[in-house]
C-alpha cells in the first residue's frame, strides 16, 4: 500500500500584514495532516512546490518556470478583484461589507475560485475593518486544502473568474474624511428606530422559495410601543397559530420571549391572544426555536449574553419555560438552529464574540441533548451574504434548506435560502439558490429577517425604519460604550 505525496505549500513571508496574523496562517497550515509547509522571502518560488501562498498585499509577480501544480494563491478584494487596499475604496463609500477571494492562478493566467465571502465593514475605522478581514480569511488556504485531500483539486475549485487582478500604483491610504464620514453614517443610522413585524403567507416554505411575492405577505401590527420579531415557533390547531417570538419593548429596549395566537381564518391573520411574556432573563433575548423531541417540547433562545446556549423545556406549553440542559458551554451562541439529518443532530449558529453575521458555526451530536462537538472546519463559512441562521431548517424533495440572513446591504435585509450540498462532521457546502427580499411598496419594506415553515403556511418578520431622537440617545451611549 502506497501513501500519496504530501501536499508542498511554500509561503511567501508577509512584509505587510501582522506577523502574528502571518504565524497563525503557516499554523494552521500545519495542523492540516498531508501538508508540508516551507517559508520563502523570494517573490517566487525558486523550489518546486505544489501551492505557491502569497498572502502579501501587494502587486503580482511572475512565478517563473517552476509555476507551482496547484497554482499561485493570492487574496483578492472587492467585486473588481483588487490585489491592494482591502478595503479603502468600502470605507470611503460607507458600504457594508468587503468582497474577499482566494484564488488560484495558473501557469497561463486562468484564475480560479476557492473560497468567496463577503467580510462585515467597521463603519467608523478602516483600520478595525482590516483586522476584521484578517480575521476572517486566516483559516482559508488551510480549509481549502483540506477539502483538496479529501476530495481532488478538480473538485473543490470553483469556476474560472474573470477580474483584471488590480494592484494601485500606489496604496490608498485612510483620509481623515473618510473616516468622519464613517462616524457621520453611524450617528445617522443610531438615529434609525427598526420597527419589526410577523406577516403570514398561506403558502408552505417549499413554495414560498420557489415563488416568491413580498406582496403577499400579510402583516401583523404589533401593540403600540412594542415590535416583533423571529417567529420561529409555531403550533397550528383548530385554524389558530400559537407562535413563539421575540417581544421587544421600546421602554427598556430588551428582548423577551413571548407568545401569540394568531387567527388563520379568511379575515387575515390578526392577533387574537397576547403578547404574552413567557420567557424572560436580565439580559437581551430572541430567535426562540421551537423542538419537538421525544416526549417535550423544547425551546432554544438565543441568549448570547450569557455566554451560553442553553435549552428550555415547556411546562406547560406555551407559557411556562424551565431551563434544561446546556448544550454549548462558553460560547456565546447567536441564532442557534438545531436539526435531525441522518442520525445526528446539527446545530448552525454565529459566535456574538467572532463576527457573528459573518461566520458560521456548526456543531453536531449523537442526540439533541448532546454531547455537542465541534465541525472540524469550524467556522464552516465566511459569508456576510448567507451565513448567519434566519429560521429552522426544512427537507423538500431530498434536499436540505437552510435559512440565511443577508446582511450585505443591511442588517436584517434579506432571507438567503441555502441548499446543503454536504453535511457530514468533516466536510461542508452549501449554495444559495434564493434570495426573498421585501418590497418597496409593502408596509413593512426595509427588510426580512426569517422564514419557518408551519405545515400550509410560513411565517416571515419585517421592518419599516422611523426617525427616533429616543433611539438615537440610546444608540450614542452605545457607540461610547465602544458596542
Amino acid at each position: 500500500m502506497t501513501t500519496a505525496a504530501p501536499i508542498r505549500v511554500v509561503v511567501r513571508a508577509s512584509g505587510l500584514s501582522p506577523s502574528a496574523w502571518h504565524a497563525d496562517l503557516l499554523a494552521r497550515l500545519r495542523l492540516v495532516p498531508g501538508v508540508e509547509v516551507a517559508e520563502t522571502h523570494e517573490p517566487r518560488p525558486l523550489l518546486p512546490a505544489d501551492v505557491f501562498l502569497d498572502p502579501n498585499d501587494s502587486a503580482l509577480t511572475q512565478s517563473g518556470a517552476l509555476h507551482p501544480r496547484l497554482g499561485l494563491w493570492r487574496f483578492i478584494f472587492g467585486t473588481e478583484g483588487r490585489l491592494t487596499d482591502p478595503a479603502t475604496r468600502e470605507h470611503a463609500a460607507g458600504e457594508r461589507g468587503v468582497m474577499v477571494r482566494l484564488v488560484s492562478i495558473d501557469a497561463h493566467g486562468a484564475i480560479t475560485l476557492l473560497e468567496a465571502g463577503v467580510i462585515k465593514t467597521v463603519t467608523q475605522s478602516l483600520s478595525a475593518t482590516r483586522a476584521r478581514i484578517l480575521d476572517a480569511i486566516v483559516d482559508w488556504p488551510a480549509r481549502a486544502l483540506r477539502r483538496i485531500l479529501a476530495h481532488s483539486f478538480q473538485e473543490v475549485r470553483g469556476p474560472q473568474i474573470s477580474c483584471a487582478l488590480q494592484a494601485p500604483a500606489t496604496a490608498a491610504k485612510a483620509s481623515i474624511a473618510a473616516t468622519m464620514r464613517g462616524y457621520a453614517r453611524r450617528i445617522v443610522r443610531e438615529s434609525i428606530e427598526e420597527q419589526w413585524t410577523l406577516g403570514l403567507i398561506r403558502k408552505p416554505v417549499h413554495h414560498v422559495i420557489d415563488s416568491f411575492d413580498a406582496n403577499a405577505i400579510e402583516w401583523i401590527e404589533p401593540p403600540r410601543g412594542y415590535a416583533l420579531a423571529d417567529p420561529l415557533g409555531a403550533v397550528e390547531r383548530s385554524g389558530i397559530l400559537t407562535v413563539l417570538a421575540e417581544g421587544y419593548d421600546f421602554k427598556d429596549r430588551q428582548g423577551r420571549i413571548v407568545a401569540l395566537d394568531l387567527s388563520l381564518d379568511t379575515q387575515g391573520a390578526r392577533i387574537l391572544a397576547g403578547p404574552r411574556e413567557v420567557l424572560r432573563l436580565p439580559m437581551h433575548l430572541s430567535y426562540p426555536q421551537l423542538i419537538f423531541h421525544g416526549s417535550y417540547v423544547y425551546c432554544l433562545p438565543e441568549a448570547s449574553a450569557t455566554g451560553k446556549v442553553q435549552l428550555y423545556r415547556a411546562d406547560p406549553f406555551p407559557d411556562k419555560w424551565v431551563p434544561d440542559r446546556i448544550l454549548l458551554q462558553s460560547f456565546a451562541g447567536a441564532d442557534a438552529t438545531v436539526y435531525s439529518h441522518l442520525g445526528r443532530w446539527w446545530m448552525f449558529l454565529g459566535n456574538h464574540a467572532d463576527q457573528d453575521e459573518t461566520k458560521l458555526y456548526v456543531f453536531h451530536a449523537p442526540d439533541l441533548l448532546g454531547p455537542w462537538e465541534p465541525h472540524a472546519l469550524n467556522p464552516v463559512k465566511c459569508d456576510l451574504r448567507s451565513a448567519r441562521s434566519a429560521g429552522p431548517l426544512f427537507a423538500h424533495d431530498g434536499a436540505l434548506y437552510r435559512p440565511a440572513q443577508d446582511g450585505s446591504a443591511a442588517y436584517g435585509g434579506a432571507v438567503a435560502v441555502n441548499r446543503i450540498v454536504t453535511l457530514t462532521p468533516t466536510a461542508f457546502e452549501e449554495e444559495t439558490v434564493s434570495v426573498l427580499r421585501p418590497s418597496r411598496t409593502s408596509e413593512y419594506p426595509d427588510g426580512l429577517h426569517t422564514l419557518t415553515g408551519v405545515g400550509a403556511v410560513t411565517l416571515v418578520d419585517g421592518k419599516r425604519h422611523t426617525r427616533s431622537f429616543a433611539r438615537l440617545a440610546w444608540g450614542l451611549r452605545q457607540m461610547a460604550r465602544g458596542s
